[in-house]
């Protein structure tokens, strides 16, 4: 509507107060070279979630001008994330054509998937659930049965393969991108809008809550 920011602009204001707080912590680290740099084999620092977050801000505009390549690549995503599964629900049942190890040669313990870490896998099954959210938001809006339903099936399979991997941190980015697909489909407006609000909204606390208490934590890789 009239006076509302255009995605782009929105988007750039959450990029851009991550980006601030991501440098700042860099700054304010006992260990400024690795915060900014990150080490090779392991963890990325500030420079490298910079990075991507300008990769992000070039999908979004580009999204926001060509909705037939985002759409593209939503699908894309979304289809990586059920083959993803896959593979992990195979392994987790003793099919895998690759013998993944840990770093100290031991077995893993938990599916990784085509990723080799559960972690990993999960953080990417997350990502994938919350694109078919939104997804099957969009296919129920437009009266789109069969894909409603396609997205439906493919997030049986996510959450399946979510929980092979016993990835809390997964499991809890799921949770969270999900439920904010769920809540920005229906705005607050109106009692309706309000319920579901605080029922989705009181839902997730506890499921969150409960993932924290209960999900076996681990690090893996």
């Amino acid at each position: 509507g009239a006076g509302r920011r255009p995605p782009v602009a929105r988007s750039g204001v959450a990029l851009a107060v991550f980006a601030a707080v991501m440098l700042l912590a860099a700054l304010v680290s006992p260990s400024r070279i690795v915060a900014l740099t990150g080490i090779h084999d392991r963890y990325g620092g500030a420079l490298a979630w910079v990075a991507w977050l300008l990769l992000f801000g070039a999908i979004v505009a580009v999204g926001a001008r060509r909705p037939s390549r985002r759409d593209a690549l939503l699908w894309t995503v979304f289809a990586s994330g059920v083959v993803a599964a896959g593979y992990g629900v195979l392994q987790a049942n003793g099919i895998d054509r690759y013998d993944f190890v840990e770093q100290s040669g031991a077995p893993t313990r938990y599916a990784g998937g085509p990723l080799g870490n559960s972690n990993f896998l999960g953080g990417f099954l997350a990502i994938a659930l919350a694109v078919g959210a939104g997804l099957a938001v969009s296919a129920w809006r437009a009266g789109r049965v069969r894909v409603l339903v396609g997205a439906g099936a493919g997030g049986v399979l996510l959450v399946w393969g979510l929980g092979v991997s016993q990835s809390r941190g997964g499991m809890l980015a799921a949770v969270a991108g999900v439920g904010a697909v769920v809540l920005h489909a229906c705005p607050p407006r109106g009692g309706t809008g309000r319920r579901v609000w605080l029922v989705v909204g009181g839902g997730l606390v506890w499921l969150a809550a409960l993932l924290v208490r209960r999900a076996p934590p681990h690090a893996e890789g």
